[in-house]
Protein backbone atom coordinates (compact mmCIF):
# COMPACT_ATOMS: atom_id res chain seq x y z
CA UNK A 1 0.00 0.00 0.00
CA UNK A 2 1.17 2.93 -1.01
CA UNK A 3 2.57 5.74 2.31
CA UNK A 4 0.88 8.49 0.27
CA UNK A 5 -2.50 9.77 1.07
CA UNK A 6 -4.59 12.16 -1.51
CA UNK A 7 -7.46 14.46 0.28
CA UNK A 8 -9.76 14.95 -2.09
CA UNK A 9 -12.23 18.28 -1.22
CA UNK A 10 -14.86 19.48 -3.58
CA UNK A 11 -13.83 17.27 -6.15
CA UNK A 12 -10.12 18.25 -6.13
CA UNK A 13 -7.45 15.89 -5.59
CA UNK A 14 -4.75 17.42 -3.51
CA UNK A 15 -1.70 15.58 -2.60
CA UNK A 16 -0.09 15.05 0.70
CA UNK A 17 3.21 12.89 1.80
CA UNK A 18 2.14 10.62 4.78
CA UNK A 19 5.37 9.47 5.51
CA UNK A 20 7.18 12.01 6.78
CA UNK A 21 8.25 14.01 3.77
CA UNK A 22 10.40 17.12 5.11
CA UNK A 23 12.10 19.84 3.63
CA UNK A 24 15.80 18.48 4.30
CA UNK A 25 17.06 20.77 1.52
CA UNK A 26 15.96 23.70 4.24
CA UNK A 27 18.87 22.30 6.57
CA UNK A 28 21.44 24.05 4.58
CA UNK A 29 22.31 27.64 4.82
CA UNK A 30 21.96 27.86 1.28
CA UNK A 31 18.47 27.09 1.39
CA UNK A 32 16.69 30.68 0.35
CA UNK A 33 14.25 29.70 3.30
CA UNK A 34 17.28 30.60 5.44
CA UNK A 35 19.37 33.21 3.81
CA UNK A 36 16.04 35.39 2.64
CA UNK A 37 12.75 33.91 4.22
CA UNK A 38 13.62 33.96 7.76
CA UNK A 39 15.65 37.23 7.83
CA UNK A 40 12.84 38.66 6.72
CA UNK A 41 10.00 36.81 8.88
CA UNK A 42 12.72 37.75 11.86
CA UNK A 43 11.97 41.55 11.56
CA UNK A 44 8.82 41.05 12.73
CA UNK A 45 7.38 41.82 16.16
CA UNK A 46 7.14 39.65 19.00
CA UNK A 47 4.16 37.60 18.71
CA UNK A 48 3.58 38.25 15.14
CA UNK A 49 1.32 35.20 13.49
CA UNK A 50 2.90 34.26 10.56
CA UNK A 51 0.81 31.58 8.43
CA UNK A 52 2.00 28.53 6.85
CA UNK A 53 -0.46 27.46 4.22
CA UNK A 54 0.32 23.61 3.39
CA UNK A 55 2.19 23.16 6.55
CA UNK A 56 2.61 19.42 6.73
CA UNK A 57 3.64 18.39 10.04
CA UNK A 58 5.60 21.54 10.28
CA UNK A 59 8.14 20.80 7.75
CA UNK A 60 9.34 24.98 8.21
CA UNK A 61 8.24 25.54 11.64
CA UNK A 62 10.78 22.50 12.39
CA UNK A 63 13.67 24.28 10.82
CA UNK A 64 12.75 27.98 11.96
CA UNK A 65 14.55 27.43 15.33
CA UNK A 66 17.87 26.86 13.57
CA UNK A 67 18.16 30.12 11.29
CA UNK A 68 15.44 32.59 12.69
CA UNK A 69 15.34 34.37 16.07
CA UNK A 70 11.78 33.27 15.97
CA UNK A 71 10.32 36.44 17.24
CA UNK A 72 6.71 35.03 15.62
CA UNK A 73 4.53 32.29 16.17
CA UNK A 74 3.20 29.76 13.15
CA UNK A 75 -0.42 28.93 12.30
CA UNK A 76 -0.49 26.43 10.07
CA UNK A 77 -3.25 25.29 7.93
CA UNK A 78 -3.26 21.85 5.80
CA UNK A 79 -5.45 19.08 4.39
CA UNK A 80 -4.48 16.20 5.88
CA UNK A 81 -5.85 15.88 8.90
CA UNK A 82 -2.69 13.20 10.12
CA UNK A 83 -0.39 15.85 9.16
CA UNK A 84 -2.43 18.48 11.27
CA UNK A 85 -2.29 15.82 13.93
CA UNK A 86 1.46 15.33 14.07
CA UNK A 87 1.56 19.01 13.72
CA UNK A 88 0.00 19.87 17.02
CA UNK A 89 1.38 17.10 19.16
CA UNK A 90 5.31 18.31 18.22
CA UNK A 91 4.33 21.50 19.52
CA UNK A 92 2.52 21.20 21.88
CA UNK A 93 4.80 23.26 24.25
CA UNK A 94 4.94 26.52 21.59
CA UNK A 95 1.89 28.40 21.03
CA UNK A 96 2.34 27.20 17.68
CA UNK A 97 -0.81 25.45 16.04
CA UNK A 98 -2.05 23.74 12.75
CA UNK A 99 -5.68 23.23 11.97
CA UNK A 100 -7.65 21.01 8.81
CA UNK A 101 -7.91 23.84 5.63
CA UNK A 102 -8.70 23.56 1.84
CA UNK A 103 -6.75 25.92 0.09
CA UNK A 104 -9.13 26.44 -2.87
CA UNK A 105 -11.84 27.64 -0.20
CA UNK A 106 -9.81 28.81 2.63
CA UNK A 107 -11.59 30.44 5.24
CA UNK A 108 -10.44 32.38 8.34
CA UNK A 109 -12.58 34.06 9.59
CA UNK A 110 -11.37 37.76 10.75
CA UNK A 111 -7.97 36.58 11.53
CA UNK A 112 -4.95 38.33 9.64
CA UNK A 113 -1.41 37.63 9.48
CA UNK A 114 1.57 39.19 9.90
CA UNK A 115 3.23 37.23 7.16
CA UNK A 116 2.72 34.00 4.97
CA UNK A 117 4.45 30.88 3.31
CA UNK A 118 2.80 28.78 0.51
CA UNK A 119 5.76 27.06 0.00
CA UNK A 120 6.30 23.96 -2.35
CA UNK A 121 2.34 23.80 -2.46
CA UNK A 122 0.60 25.35 -5.48
CA UNK A 123 2.02 23.38 -8.38
CA UNK A 124 0.50 20.29 -6.75
CA UNK A 125 -3.35 22.29 -6.40
CA UNK A 126 -4.73 21.96 -10.29
CA UNK A 127 -4.18 25.13 -12.33
CA UNK A 128 -8.00 26.36 -12.20
CA UNK A 129 -7.74 26.72 -8.41
CA UNK A 130 -4.14 28.86 -8.32
CA UNK A 131 -6.13 32.45 -8.48
CA UNK A 132 -8.31 31.30 -6.24
CA UNK A 133 -5.80 29.69 -3.40
CA UNK A 134 -3.65 33.17 -4.13
CA UNK A 135 -6.99 35.15 -3.83
CA UNK A 136 -8.10 33.85 -0.50
CA UNK A 137 -4.66 33.74 1.20
CA UNK A 138 -4.40 37.48 -0.09
CA UNK A 139 -7.67 38.09 1.83
CA UNK A 140 -5.86 37.33 5.28
CA UNK A 141 -3.22 39.27 5.04
CA UNK A 142 -2.74 42.47 7.18
CA UNK A 143 -1.57 45.76 4.88
CA UNK A 144 1.79 45.36 4.06
CA UNK A 145 2.77 41.62 4.95
CA UNK A 146 4.87 39.50 3.27
CA UNK A 147 3.71 36.55 0.97
CA UNK A 148 6.55 33.70 0.43
CA UNK A 149 6.24 31.51 -2.84
CA UNK A 150 8.02 28.85 -3.87
CA UNK A 151 6.89 26.85 -7.34
CA UNK A 152 8.02 24.25 -9.36
CA UNK A 153 9.68 25.90 -12.67
CA UNK A 154 9.59 24.36 -16.28
CA UNK A 155 13.61 24.98 -15.47
CA UNK A 156 13.09 21.35 -13.51
CA UNK A 157 14.49 18.46 -14.12
CA UNK A 158 11.13 16.45 -14.16
CA UNK A 159 9.53 18.72 -16.93
CA UNK A 160 13.25 18.19 -18.93
CA UNK A 161 12.61 14.69 -18.49
CA UNK A 162 8.55 14.21 -19.35
CA UNK A 163 9.70 16.08 -22.99
CA UNK A 164 12.43 13.87 -23.66
CA UNK A 165 9.55 10.65 -22.95
CA UNK A 166 6.96 12.72 -24.61
CA UNK A 167 4.78 13.21 -21.93
CA UNK A 168 4.96 16.72 -21.28
CA UNK A 169 1.91 18.86 -21.62
CA UNK A 170 2.65 22.61 -21.75
CA UNK A 171 -0.09 24.89 -19.30
CA UNK A 172 -1.39 21.54 -17.73
CA UNK A 173 -0.78 19.66 -14.76
CA UNK A 174 1.48 16.46 -15.72
CA UNK A 175 1.58 13.25 -14.37
CA UNK A 176 5.35 12.78 -12.87
CA UNK A 177 4.77 9.42 -12.10
CA UNK A 178 6.51 7.84 -14.60
CA UNK A 179 9.50 10.04 -13.70
CA UNK A 180 9.82 10.01 -9.94
CA UNK A 181 7.16 7.64 -8.81
CA UNK A 182 8.74 4.78 -9.39
CA UNK A 183 11.66 5.24 -7.75
CA UNK A 184 10.37 6.12 -4.65
CA UNK A 185 7.69 3.34 -4.63
CA UNK A 186 7.98 0.96 -7.33
CA UNK A 187 5.36 -1.40 -6.07
CA UNK A 188 2.51 1.77 -5.89
CA UNK A 189 0.56 2.52 -8.74
CA UNK A 190 -1.12 6.47 -9.01
CA UNK A 191 -0.99 9.59 -10.29
CA UNK A 192 1.43 12.27 -9.98
CA UNK A 193 -0.10 15.36 -11.16
CA UNK A 194 2.40 18.77 -10.78
CA UNK A 195 2.23 22.31 -12.79
CA UNK A 196 5.31 23.71 -13.84
CA UNK A 197 5.18 27.70 -13.81
CA UNK A 198 6.51 29.57 -16.77
CA UNK A 199 8.85 32.27 -15.91
CA UNK A 200 6.84 35.22 -14.40
CA UNK A 201 3.88 33.24 -14.19
CA UNK A 202 3.27 33.54 -10.59
CA UNK A 203 3.81 36.69 -9.99
CA UNK A 204 1.18 37.61 -12.38
CA UNK A 205 -1.16 35.60 -10.67
CA UNK A 206 -0.08 37.44 -7.88
CA UNK A 207 -1.02 40.92 -9.45
CA UNK A 208 -4.30 40.04 -10.71
CA UNK A 209 -5.47 39.45 -6.56
CA UNK A 210 -4.25 42.70 -5.58
CA UNK A 211 -0.67 41.24 -4.24
CA UNK A 212 2.71 43.45 -5.29
CA UNK A 213 5.61 41.62 -6.25
CA UNK A 214 8.38 42.67 -4.38
CA UNK A 215 11.50 40.05 -5.13
CA UNK A 216 11.34 37.22 -7.90
CA UNK A 217 14.35 34.54 -8.63
CA UNK A 218 14.76 31.29 -9.61
CA UNK A 219 16.22 28.66 -6.70
CA UNK A 220 17.82 25.54 -6.84
CA UNK A 221 16.63 23.15 -3.60
CA UNK A 222 17.46 19.53 -2.38
CA UNK A 223 14.42 17.36 -2.61
CA UNK A 224 12.34 15.52 0.85
CA UNK A 225 13.25 12.38 -0.70
CA UNK A 226 16.38 10.80 0.08
CA UNK A 227 16.73 8.68 -3.46
CA UNK A 228 15.88 11.66 -5.21
CA UNK A 229 18.63 13.57 -3.55
CA UNK A 230 21.14 10.74 -4.02
CA UNK A 231 19.99 10.26 -8.39
CA UNK A 232 18.52 13.54 -9.58
CA UNK A 233 20.05 17.08 -9.50
CA UNK A 234 18.33 19.68 -6.92
CA UNK A 235 14.89 20.79 -7.67
CA UNK A 236 14.16 23.73 -9.68
CA UNK A 237 11.89 26.73 -8.34
CA UNK A 238 10.50 29.54 -9.12
CA UNK A 239 10.26 31.95 -5.91
CA UNK A 240 8.50 35.02 -5.05
CA UNK A 241 7.82 37.49 -1.96
CA UNK A 242 4.48 39.30 -2.33
CA UNK A 243 3.63 41.92 -0.19
CA UNK A 244 -0.24 43.41 0.58
CA UNK A 245 -0.41 46.70 0.01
Amino acid sequence: MSKFTVEVKVGVPQYTWGDGYHLNGAVSPDSILNTIVFPTLDKLTEGSVVADFGCGEGRIAQKAPFYSNRPYIFRGFEINPAAVEGFNRGFAHTLDRAEVADLTRLDVGQTRFDAALLWRVLHSIPKDYHQAVLAGIATTLKPGASLHVAVLSERDWKKVDLERLGLYRPGEMNDCYPVMGAALEPQAIFNWPLYFFRGGELAGLGEQVGLREVNQQPIREESGFEILRQTKPPISYDYVEFVKP
